[in-house]
């Protein structure tokens, strides 16, 4: 195999590091749509002026019914199709975003979104430090802010590691099978909001991984040994 031929078959695994698999896709989107941070003003201003200035030249060119509805075809499609479409992509862009002005690192936090929804799971955090990791009981007093919707208790660490996993975050099952992961989004906001952030201020985080708890137990890494609780 060439150099060149090598180089051609990495590209795409490259470009994949950081984005959900299309299959999650929808699950991503449908979690941020089931709670949005923002609701998004531009999603209907821009076709609207689209159709603002197509429909005076439909009225020149014909006839005023043909063009009534036209119009009312137009704006049902728009409606019911694609203004959800673009609201979802709209919100997928503001949490990426969101975590890029993050001041550490965020891994696993759309890999946990995506992953099929469950009746109840658990989520673990992975948090390292840039120097020493802070003391069991500083770490317990951040985590004690986490409460919704599930809690955060600590369960092991090494060197400059602390690893953290959530009580039972329970999903809402639809028989229809529009269930979300839109608990697991709540919960790892409010870590990141309410814990990790004051945390990072006073000792510097290198990076933070999400990961649901079942994967992360079947990964080939090792578990994390027990810190030793300070006397």
């Amino acid at each position: 195999m060439s150099l060149v031929t090598g180089v051609r078959r990495q590209v795409p695994e490259v470009r994949r590091v950081g984005q959900p698999e299309r299959p999650w896709r929808a699950t991503v989107r449908g979690s941020l749509v089931d709670l949005p941070r923002a609701e998004p003003a531009r999603v209907l201003a821009i076709p609207l002026a689209v159709l603002a200035f197509i429909l005076p030249v439909l009225f020149v060119l014909v006839d005023l019914w043909s063009v009534a509805g036209l119009s009312l075809g137009l704006l049902v499609w728009f409606g019911a199709d694609e203004v959800p479409r673009v609201r979802a992509r709209w919100l997928e862009r503001v949490e990426r975003d969101w975590l890029r002005a993050l001041p550490f690192p965020v891994r696993g936090y759309f890999r946990v979104l995506g992953d099929p929804p469950v009746e109840e799971r658990r989520i673990r955090v992975r948090i390292r430090f840039r120097g020493a990791a802070p003391e069991r009981a500083v770490m317990e007093g951040f985590l004690r802010r986490v409460y919704i919707p599930a809690t955060a208790h600590l369960t092991g660490g090494a060197g400059p590691t602390w690893t953290v996993e959530s009580g039972p975050i329970r999903t809402m099952m639809f028989e229809d099978g529009s269930q979300t992961n839109v608990s697991s989004l709540s919960w790892m906001r409010s870590v990141i909001d309410v814990a990790l952030l004051p945390l990072h201020e006073a000792h510097p985080l290198r990076g933070v991984e999400f990961r649901c708890a079942e994967q992360a137990g079947s990964g080939a890494a090792p578990p994390d040994s027990p810190r030793p609780v300070a006397p």
